[in-house]
């Protein structure tokens, strides 16, 4: 129950989403190597559980969602994150994210669940693709396999071609999600620690599109 988020402990918060194990793991390792990283939900609840279990860890983050509607207080939160790399994380909601913000000091983009419009998440990435990006910029997709996230997925790469280099980060128990015969697989089912290093090492070598199951 999202409303008494607060009398959950962060260890069950993390027991209770595979998802959210490895995105803890992979912002660590993101800052740990320099890297600024936007992450979008379309779920303000979402993010204030991120938000919780990052502040937890000790990053510094800054935020912006439907409810920060003043203009001077957006630009401040954005001007804090494009000069200071000691914040090394944004969290946004993916509809804020597609309006008229600049982020160019971020290298790397987690969404964190995808939309039925692609072109809500298009927006959303486009953050970081503004005059001034002089870095190569990561796209990281957490999905789900075997759920609606995979079809809304499939449904986005039939109807968007040619969009922004991506690493999959798919989530899965076990076995080959649908279709996955003509990328590039590497086969991680138990051990997350693994997998994160492994998509890591792989995007380094500026793979193109990378489905870990």
């Amino acid at each position: 129950d999202v409303d008494h988020i607060d009398q959950v402990t962060d260890d069950t918060l993390m027991e209770e989403s595979g998802k959210m194990i490895f995105l803890m793991d992979l912002l660590k390792r993101l800052r740990d190597e320099g890297h600024q990283t936007l992450v979008f939900s379309q779920s303000r609840q979402i993010l204030n559980i991120i938000e919780r279990l990052l502040k937890n860890r000790h990053f510094k983050t800054l935020r912006i969602d439907g409810t920060v509607t003043h203009l001077l207080e957006r630009e401040k939160r954005i001007n804090l994150f494009q000069q200071n790399k000691d914040y090394s994380v944004f969290l946004l909601t993916t509809q804020v994210g597609g309006v008229g913000l600049t982020l160019t000091a971020a290298t790397r983009v987690v969404i964190f669940d995808p939309s039925w419009n692609p072109a809500t998440d298009a927006q959303a990435v486009d953050r970081v693709y503004r005059i001034g990006q002089k870095e190569n910029v990561v796209v990281y997709r957490l999905i789900t396999c075997g759920t609606v996230e995979e079809k809304i997925y499939r449904r986005q790469e039939n109807n968007h071609q040619g969009s922004p280099r991506h690493c999959l980060l798919n989530w899965s128990k076990g076995g080959i999600s649908p279709n996955a015969n003509e990328q590039r697989t590497i086969h991680v089912t138990q051990n997350i620690r693994y997998a994160l290093n492994t998509c890591l090492l792989y995007t380094s070598d500026a793979a193109d599109d990378l489905l870990c199951v």
